[in-house]
């Protein structure tokens, strides 16, 4: 993508210097005593076919920015770290965080014990929201859409894939429609058990993003799943959604679109990063045969 954004930018650059070159070369000209009226004329006709063909070249690069940029959206993932931010009365602080982080387009919460409250101290106006199964029984893993960006299509549900002494562990999703390409993405959510990275719980994770995937749907999926790289559960999930962002236990993992930029930023006072990601929709076709890994792998931005 930053070689294709280059070879432009040096394109228009390039043109515009011909033109400029071009355009000084025909003044001269019709400067120039000898230069008769028709040779003038004539000059003056071509210069007004280049004018016009190099700003029908100048439109054209606009147009394909502007489409380029309609497909991209910005996700977020961020384990909120609710207890110890009440505990310490540091809400202000947490959402001043999540505000200074707009514009973006989904949002993934872990430890969110109040979704409606948390959008709207943020000043996330037209986010739509839900909070799925809570407190006590439940680990809270709500979402957050932009509803300028996006149209619900199904859901939003629910799927139980561990527990710990913390209660149930959550795959939250909602199926949307980018209204400005009019695909389909599946956004789903998780907050991992504490204690068990195996293989069964990767299968868990997977079967829920499986089974509440249409054909042709793309995939945004975040979450602290309580699992690094390497483990059984997080190679599982890997392989199946292969790109996005690699936070360390924080992901953004994705499936039918390009990384074009992100990573961990600083996300006091949670004790959790924020991971950001933009992403480029259907770059890459969703497939059953995930392509080999293409997460990004980041510290501390």
């Amino acid at each position: 993508l930053v070689l294709k954004l280059t070879r432009s930018f040096l394109s228009m650059k390039m043109l515009h210097l011909a033109e400029l070159l071009f355009l000084a070369a025909l003044g001269a000209a019709s400067q120039t005593k000898v230069c008769t009226s028709s040779t003038a004329g004539t000059a003056l006709v071509q210069r007004h076919k280049v004018k016009t063909a190099l700003k029908s070249w100048r439109h054209s690069d606009e147009a394909a920015e502007e489409s380029t940029q309609e497909e991209q959206i910005t996700v977020i993932s961020y384990n909120l770290y609710w207890w110890n931010v009440g505990s310490n009365n540091r809400w202000d602080a947490l959402w001043e965080r999540i505000s200074s982080h707009r514009s973006f387009d989904l949002i993934g919460f872990q430890e969110c014990e109040d979704v409606a409250r948390t959008v709207q101290s943020s000043g996330l106006a037209g986010f739509d929201n839900w909070q799925g199964p809570n407190k006590p029984q439940s680990n809270p893993a709500p979402l957050a859409w932009n509803t300028s960006v996006f149209s619900k299509v199904a859901g939003p549900g629910h799927v139980v894939v561990g527990a710990d002494q913390y209660g149930d562990r959550l795959v939250t999703w909602v199926r949307l429609q980018h209204i400005a390409t009019q695909k389909i993405i599946l956004f789903a959510n998780a907050h991992g058990p504490l204690g068990s990275c195996g293989a069964d719980l990767g299968d868990n994770w997977v079967n829920a993003v499986k089974n509440q995937r249409s054909a042709g749907d793309l995939v945004v999926m975040t979450g602290d799943f309580n699992c690094g790289s390497g483990t059984q559960a997080i190679n599982k999930i890997r392989s199946y959604l292969t790109g996005g962002i690699d936070g360390g236990i924080d992901f953004i993992l994705t499936d039918g679109m390009e990384t074009i930029s992100g990573g961990n930023e600083h996300g006091h006072p949670s004790d959790h990063p924020l991971i950001k990601a933009t992403l480029q929709l259907g770059v890459t076709s969703p497939s059953a045969s995930p392509a080999p890994s293409t997460l990004l792998q980041t510290g501390i931005i």
